[in-house]
């Protein structure tokens, strides 16, 4: 939670579920093949092209989201401070939340911790994995195709705008 504080002030009695991995190797190794990349691709533009490329896009709600995750500083340096972060965010948790507010929950072990956290009745479905890696990356590539699409569409119309203006510019000055 990357504002546990604030949301424990403005909501003290809350419900927190802290998800973890089998380790933070295991939650490493996940985030450098999955977020990461596609986050340093689409959201994290460090060279002209990136910035162009970025320009390019609406700013919709994921811009912005990508905009505050990218100031926080575990997603400009999680190549070399990830697993301290990860260890670190894990163990403020649970400083900072109340334990009966609490819940530490591993997805692997499914709905009964967590079902029983929130006082709901266990469903009768297995618990969902629509998730996992190779499935994140699969969606990565299909929302990268969307976002290569928008950006094709905006440069094509400044291109056309731009193409416009020297025209009108051209036949102004014969």
């Amino acid at each position: 939670m990357v504002f546990c504080r604030e949301l424990l002030a403005t909501y003290p009695d809350v419900k927190c579920i802290l998800t973890v991995r089998d380790s933070t190797e295991q939650w490493y190794a996940s985030q450098m093949s999955t977020v990461m990349p596609f986050f340093w691709t689409f959201f994290a533009p460090t060279n002209l092209a990136g910035r162009i490329y970025r320009a390019l896009l609406p700013k919709a709600a994921l811009d912005r989201m990508a905009a505050l995750l990218y100031k926080h500083y575990m997603y400009k340096d999680l190549a070399t401070n990830g697993k301290r972060f990860y260890e670190e965010h894990n163990a403020e948790v649970m400083r900072t939340v109340p334990r009966e507010n609490l819940l530490v929950f591993n997805v692997k072990e499914g709905w009964e911790p967590l079902c029983g956290f929130l006082g709901v009745e266990v469903p009768n479905y297995p618990f969902p994995k629509g998730n996992d890696r190779k499935a994140f990356q699969e969606n990565g590539k299909k929302y990268a195709g969307i976002l290569n699409r928008v950006v094709a569409v905006n440069a094509a119309k400044l291109l056309c705008a731009f193409g416009m203006s020297m025209t009108f510019i051209w036949y102004a000055l014969v």
